[in-house]
């Protein structure tokens, strides 16, 4: 996927609606599969302990992954500090979704990948991925091409 397809869908999370337009969180583009793979680790290891099934059985399917196979990820943070800093990532993942789509890009809104920070690794989680301190990672978006074509109902 061209870095340029990225630089527009980054374009279009940046200009999402958020309270009193101060539009303050951080996109970070996670470009390598083994990185994704580390989250999704510590996703199952955290999923083992929940308390509903579905995240249970999940975490001990070795077939289920987090991002979805995909190649790359944009994972959006939102300062902490800020009362609707979740809501305003939330709006940023959402015009990206639909960027991405118009691209004829596919994409998974993600937000199960943020129990991989409840765990004993996630200081070096963030790290890795550069979030800021005060920054919450809240939202994934799991970008790649689809293997099939979707079905538009008009």
């Amino acid at each position: 996927m061209p870095d340029k397809l990225i630089a527009v869908i980054l374009g279009c999370g940046k200009f999402a609606p958020s309270a009193m337009n101060i539009q303050l969180w951080h996109f970070t583009v996670v470009t390598k599969r083994e990185v994704l793979a580390m989250i999704d680790k510590e996703v199952k290891t955290v999923m083992v302990t929940e308390t509903d099934d579905y995240s249970r059985i999940n975490s001990a399917n070795s077939a289920y992954d987090t991002f979805r196979t995909v190649p790359r990820a944009i994972i959006v943070s939102g300062m902490i500090a800020i009362k609707y800093g979740e809501s305003d990532s939330a709006n940023a993942v959402e015009n990206m979704a639909i960027e991405a789509h118009s691209l004829d890009l596919g994409g998974c809104y993600i937000a199960s990948f943020r129990c991989a920070f409840l765990g004993a690794n996630s200081e070096k989680l963030l790290k890795l991925l550069q979030i800021p301190e005060g920054y919450e990672p809240y939202f994934a978006f799991a970008i790649g091409y689809p293997h099939i074509k979707p079905i538009i109902l008009k």
